[in-house]
């Protein structure tokens, strides 16, 4: 089942800091020259949302509606 970052077990966490951590700061960071760039907003596509029936988290745009409830794919019977 799909969990949101901030739950992820710290036993699993903790080897990928310690990676990031111990890296030569020229592997981790590249600094360079500056420019401009204009943002342009749009919809967020990782939006994640709990399955009203099974709890998994799904995507938004991959939700299903079943008996007017937010459902994932294999709940919704599609």
């Amino acid at each position: 089942k799909g969990i949101p970052p901030q739950d992820v077990p710290w036993e699993i966490l903790k080897p990928l800091l310690a990676n990031i951590l111990s890296m030569p700061e020229e592997e981790f960071l590249q600094v360079g020259q500056t420019f401009h760039y204009t943002w342009e907003e749009r919809p967020g596509c990782f939006t994640a949302v709990p399955c009203a029936i099974c709890g998994d988290l799904t995507f938004e745009k991959a939700l299903k509606v079943k008996g007017g409830r937010l459902v994932c794919i294999p709940c919704s019977g599609y």
